[in-house]
């Protein structure tokens, strides 16, 4: 049996980043705005820009080397046989997030400080819904670890929730936004 290659979605804040775009569009680099077909495609000039990138791109290594861009967005790794729509849909379904409580917010999960935030919080399920058809999602450049690339996976005994949506505890929320 042959390995796939894995296929990676670089999430990019593009207020933060104002070249995101153009570098993605120099480099050839398919790309889309987050938003797209989704109730926030109103806000696009607001949205995070997701561009596939490969371990050899330009874009790969600036994101691992630039602080500005390490700090502006996450990579997201999937399986090469998870089809674009499933990608997609993975990441559109974490732009809003209900709490416990009912409210609905805009979560930044594309922000490394917020994917480690959560990842040191969620449960297994939680995390589960999170990762969604990704394998894991990377933060680069963690200065305070020492670590050029830091991995998170989805829990190893994997369930299906799928179809779920993340809903967080009140206390999470409240202290995400403190």
């Amino acid at each position: 049996m042959r390995d796939l290659i894995p296929n990676y979605v670089l999430v990019v804040d593009a207020l933060r980043v104002k070249d995101a775009t153009a570098f993605a569009t120099t480099h050839e680099k398919p790309w889309f705005f987050l938003y797209d077909n989704t109730p926030w495609k109103a806000q696009r000039q607001n949205s995070p820009v997701c561009i596939t990138v490969t371990k050899d791109d330009a874009l790969w290594s600036l994101w691992q080397n630039n602080s500005l861009w390490a700090s502006s967005a996450v990579l997201f790794e999937f399986d090469s046989a998870i089809p674009q729509e499933n990608r997609i849909d993975t990441l559109q379904k974490l732009i809003t997030v209900n709490s416990q409580d009912g409210r609905l917010f805009l979560l930044r999960f594309y922000s490394p400080n917020t994917l480690s935030f959560l990842m040191a919080h969620l449960s297994n399920d939680e995390k589960q819904i999170f990762f969604g058809t990704a394998d894991a999602v990377l933060t680069s450049f963690n200065v305070a670890e020492s670590q050029p690339i830091k991995r998170y996976e989805p829990p190893t005994i994997k369930t299906v929730l799928a179809d779920k949506d993340l809903v967080l505890d009140n206390q999470l929320v409240e202290a995400m936004f403190q």
